[in-house]
């Protein structure tokens, strides 16, 4: 697949400290396979998502902001196991890691990759809190 061998080449050279020539790669292999052919929340397209956001090109990472962005903006009840119940879910009716989600947002919320709990940071900053940080990254 295209866009996952290219996203393992766009992280590989983030670690390098090549940043452009990630972003790059990133943009070449959402350009050969088009959304209509492979959607950008299938599973294939997250690695890339991600990749962008590593290189500090998150503008073109929004697909995936939108789609968690709609799903907790659902959410009546902001606690943890019903936190935890609808990122798992939406993470499988997309078929995407949880963890790549996961990641995703506390890269949103805190800026860092890592960080304490993912819901218990969601939890402190709350709905409205979350919400905006997520659409920042919009």
């Amino acid at each position: 697949n295209i866009r996952q061998r290219g996203s393992a080449l766009a992280n590989a050279l983030i670690d390098e400290g090549k940043k452009d020539k990630a972003i790059k790669m990133a943009d070449l292999c959402m350009a050969k396979v088009r959304e209509i052919n492979l959607p950008f929340n299938a599973s294939h397209t997250m690695p890339v998502i991600q990749a962008y956001y590593k290189a500090g090109a998150a503008e073109k990472g929004k697909p995936i902001a939108q789609v968690v962005l709609q799903t907790l903006q659902t959410i009546s009840s902001w606690e943890e196991d019903v936190l935890d119940k609808s990122l798992r879910d939406l993470a499988e009716t997309q078929g995407i890691k949880f963890g790549v989600i996961a990641q995703f947002i506390r890269a949103s919320l805190t800026g860092k990759k890592h960080s304490p709990s993912l819901f218990e940071v969601m939890i402190v900053l709350g709905k409205e809190e979350t919400l905006d940080r997520l659409k920042d990254v919009l």
